[in-house]
């Protein structure tokens, strides 16, 4: 969902009802709170907190809603799972830290503090074009192996790894495109 902000830049609090009513008229049945879409890196910390629970106390559990997770600091990202989960959301979509170009280990260390930090399912998200980091098929699978709380994985990267993903959790587990183009790709690829 977009965030709505006043003409200052500060998080317009007032403007979240009118657009939950909107996408409950349209049908809509689920919503990503602090995503890219929703500015999330254009937010502190304290303003992510407080759209979650507003978004979650007007929505009620009308919608199913997720919340978007991701910082540079691998504490502020803790600390925003658990504001998701205070907040009584349904699942977090975790996000790699931008800018920093990770290694695998280090994308594994802060994907696992994460789901210690919270009982919420989680979605993967690896998005390269924005984090310069690529998360690797082989510590995707280490990943969830280790972590049953992870239970969707969110692709904007190359979409040749779907069907490889795919054949190897099964169609039970939910691979979701990142990026338009590439999903005009990965509906042609079988899987």
């Amino acid at each position: 969902m977009i965030t709505p902000f006043s003409t200052n830049g500060d998080l317009y609090l007032k403007g979240i009802p009118p657009l939950i009513e909107y996408y409950k008229k349209q049908g809509v049945p689920a919503l990503l709170i602090s995503g890219s879409t929703g500015e999330q890196h254009s937010m502190t910390y304290e303003e992510r907190a407080a759209l979650f629970s507003e978004v979650k106390k007007e929505a009620k559990d009308d919608l199913i809603l997720y919340g978007g997770v991701a910082a540079v600091r691998t504490k502020d990202a803790m600390a925003l799972a658990v504001s998701a989960e205070k907040s009584g959301l349904d699942s977090i979509m975790l996000g790699f830290p931008p800018y920093l170009r990770i290694s695998q280990q280090e994308a594994i260390t802060y994907v696992e503090k994460i789901c210690h930090t919270t009982t919420l399912p989680i979605m993967l998200y690896n998005n390269p074009p924005r984090t310069g980091f690529d998360l690797h098929l082989e510590t995707l699978f280490k990943l969830i192996d280790k972590n049953p709380q992870i239970v969707a994985f969110k692709q904007a990267g190359n979409p040749n790894t779907v069907p490889h993903i795919k054949k190897q959790l099964g169609k039970a587990f939910m691979v979701l495109s990142g990026d338009d183009l590439s999903l005009i790709k990965k509906s042609s690829v079988r899987i």
